[in-house]
């Protein structure tokens, strides 16, 4: 920039005071769209244990499904599911069964973005993730507040992105908070940032089954195939079974995850007992007594991990 005995020219003042007036719109956007509970959830969710999950990159993955006693459809390799054209995956399980975990544990993994990366082959993906939760807030648990997230995730660290739309459309610069947006235009925005922006993305919505719906209900759904068929986007979906996801969920490729998590309970309860005992002022069990109670826990468990 032109100095000119330590003061900016005029048309230098100009070019800062649109840059500074630039900026300010991206920030007004961000705020519009920002609620305070945003990553609450998320921040909520416990990690995996250590070690646990690691299966989930194993190409081998499906054969898990051959370890249980229970007959059930074999789960679907995700590590396939990253590098191919099907746009959707679905992690269905039992209550407890660590649905939210793994979903957190996938989107968070740097083998999901390098795979990505290779996918759409590009430098950077980004990969956006929301939690439904249906005990938290009106905009934890409906699509407002899922859109938003998304949309907050997608325009942070891409200012470009941010003042396109801005261009485009002069009634998101009247936005100042998420009230002020209707479901319809948070849709639009943010499909219309997907479809215009080169690259690759991923997008791990979690708990369908936490959906708040008393309204919108037929729109999840729409939203979720929507997003799938943007054609540079990826989406995985976690939810319990239920029945009306079943019918439209049920021909995707999938983990039912219950089946799935056996050997990280046994490790996991392992580890706990391990830890208990030598913290305990009471005699140790022997390792072999240890490893045979982390096996009964597990069994008795039948996929549910709430006691993680």
């Amino acid at each position: 920039m032109v100095m000119n005995g330590g003061n900016l020219h005029q048309g230098d003042r100009y070019y800062l005071e649109s840059e500074n007036q630039e900026q300010r719109g991206i920030d007004r956007l961000l705020d519009s769209i920002h609620f305070r509970e945003m990553n609450l959830r998320s921040n909520q969710i416990a990690d995996s244990h250590h070690g646990t999950y690691e299966w989930v990159f194993n190409e081998s993955c499906g054969d898990r499904s051959k370890m249980s006693p229970i007959p059930f459809r074999a789960a679907d390799s995700f590590l396939e599911w990253l590098s191919n054209d099907q746009p959707l995956f679905w992690i269905s399980g039992k209550p407890g069964s660590g649905k939210s975990t793994l979903m957190k544990f996938l989107a968070n993994h740097k083998q999901t973005s390098a795979m990505l990366q290779r996918r759409f082959q590009v430098h950077d993906v980004c990969i956006m993730q929301f939690y439904f939760w249906l005990h938290g807030t009106e905009l934890q648990r409906s699509l407002r507040g899922c859109l938003c997230t998304i949309f907050n995730q997608l325009l942070v660290g891409n200012p470009e992105l941010a003042k396109y739309l801005l261009q485009g459309n002069a009634s998101i610069t009247r936005k100042r908070s998420v009230d002020d947006w209707s479901l319809s235009e948070l849709r639009s925005v943010v499909f219309a940032a997907l479809k215009s922006t080169p690259g690759g993305f991923a997008i791990f919505l979690d708990g369908l089954d936490e959906f708040d719906s008393s309204s919108h209900s037929r729109e999840l759904l729409d939203i979720v195939h929507g997003l799938a068929n943007t054609g540079n986007v990826k989406v995985c979906v976690s939810s319990r079974p239920e029945a009306s996801l079943e019918a439209s969920l049920a021909h995707l490729p999938r983990m039912q995850l219950h089946y799935l998590t056996f050997d990280d309970m046994v490790a996991t309860a392992r580890n706990r007992l391990t830890l208990e005992l030598q913290n305990a002022d009471r005699p140790s069990l022997s390792g072999n007594s240890v490893a045979k109670l982390a096996q009964l826990i597990a069994n008795k468990a039948e996929g549910v991990f709430l006691w993680r």
